[in-house]
């Protein structure tokens, strides 16, 4: 980040990996770096880490790094980790964690993932569990049930193994749920 310009993206990534990595009992593993590029700049980068705990993560994240970065709708998180299937709500390696860091540092966003296999055993099971989460957390369900129609016309079944993939967004202006909807029956 630093050959490329990001000096604050850079330090952010620092001061995130110290953070997470600081409790003794919870590993952190930096696994992934995104840019974002315009034509005539890099605009910012995106770091990734998986953590071993999941609460652990979302207490962090709820905590003084949601109060250094401003970020609205953290609480979200808790009930992303809650809303994983129910054989897997304590397992290591629940979560993955993102930060997408603009140039500036200003307008920090934290996610929060759940892979399709914590999610559901099914995809019916993974969409019912999407709705849920969106009721929890107040979002309108609809925009994500548009995206399955268009994408998925034939629907989500209880035949093939889970494909979704969920993401909980916080930031300055709030949470968003990010949907990841695959389809490995087509290519």
């Amino acid at each position: 980040m630093l050959r490329v310009g990001l000096d604050d993206a850079a330090g952010l990534h620092r001061r995130f990996a110290t953070v997470l990595a600081a409790n003794p009992f919870c590993s952190v593993v930096p696994y992934g770096l995104g840019f974002d590029v315009d034509p005539d700049r890099v605009r910012g980068a995106k770091t990734y880490f998986a953590c071993e705990w999941a609460d652990i993560a979302t207490g962090l994240l709820g905590g003084r790094l949601a109060d250094e970065l401003s970020l609205d709708g953290v609480e979200g998180f808790e009930l992303l980790a809650a809303s994983a299937r129910a054989d897997r709500q304590r397992s290591r390696w629940l979560l993955e964690l993102s930060f997408e860091l603009p140039a500036d540092a200003r307008g920090v966003r934290a996610k929060a993932y759940l892979a399709p296999s914590n999610v559901a055993p099914s995809e019916a099971e993974g969409h019912d569990t999407v709705l849920r989460l969106a009721a929890q957390l107040g979002l309108d369900y609809r925009p994500y049930e548009e995206l399955v129609d268009a994408i998925r016309p034939d629907g989500l079944t209880s035949e093939r193994p889970c494909s979704l993939m969920i993401g909980l967004s916080a930031s300055g202006r709030g949470a968003s749920l990010e949907v990841y909807l695959f389809d490995p029956c087509r290519a």
